[in-house]
């Protein structure tokens, strides 16, 4: 993936870890493993991050395709 695409995740990242350091200093400490767990199974890379990144790795594979197509049609 280019190097924005890395920067923007790793934006994302960050967002992310500032709403568990929030969640951990909210509550027992017992309930924090379990939110943090909820909270990295949606946004993680087995949720939303995953997903998101799944897509574009398909569009840019896609991407590839139809460059390649136009380049053998000149």
């Amino acid at each position: 993936m280019n190097e924005t695409i890395e920067q923007i995740f790793k934006i994302y990242n960050e967002s992310k870890n500032k709403i568990l350091l929030y969640i951990q200093a909210s509550v027992a400490p017992e309930q924090f493993k379990a939110l943090r767990k909820l909270v990295l199974d949606e946004l993680g890379m087995s949720g939303a991050e995953g997903k998101v990144r799944k897509l574009l790795e398909k569009n840019e594979g896609q991407a590839s395709i139809e460059l390649s197509k136009k380049e053998g049609a000149l």
